[in-house]
């Protein structure tokens, strides 16, 4: 496999804060929430953050472990993460992922986009499938999931 197999990402994401009820956002100096750790070592990014119930909620895009064969190309692979934080600097990740990856049929799960729903939180992504010789298997499809 390439030798992007080997790398690790760390990618986190930073705060903004809105002193004028959001006419204008200033970065926060302090650390960022980091959803890298050692049950998600890739890494992670494109997060979703909601305040719910005096929690912030995230969800998020897991880096999984690259795909491939010995002598073939790899691929990076993703999964959708959630946590939970009451400052945006410290956090309990799920054990379990939200949209769990399939590699048979999926390749990455990325981009949530999460708004609360009637019984339950309801949730739309972006789904890849994996390389294969049928070019529509690469065909970036929605998702839906509450």
């Amino acid at each position: 496999m390439n030798i992007r197999d080997r790398e690790q990402y760390q990618i986190s994401s930073f705060w903004l804060t809105s002193p004028d009820d959001k006419l204008s956002f200033e970065r926060v100096d302090s650390p960022p929430f980091r959803v890298a750790d050692a049950d998600i070592p890739p890494g992670a990014g494109m997060a979703q953050v909601l305040w719910v119930e005096d929690k912030w909620h995230i969800w998020f895009t897991s880096m999984r472990p690259w795909s491939g064969t010995d002598d073939g190309p790899s691929e990076p692979t993703y999964d959708i993460r959630h946590a939970v934080s009451d400052d945006l600097h410290n956090g309990v990740h799920d054990p379990e992922p939200a949209i769990a990856l399939d590699a048979l049929r999926k390749a990455g799960i990325v981009r949530p986009c999460v708004v609360p729903g009637p019984s339950a939180f309801e949730m739309w992504y972006m789904v890849r499938g994996p390389a294969s010789s049928d070019p529509n298997s690469r065909n970036d499809r929605i998702g839906y999931a509450t």
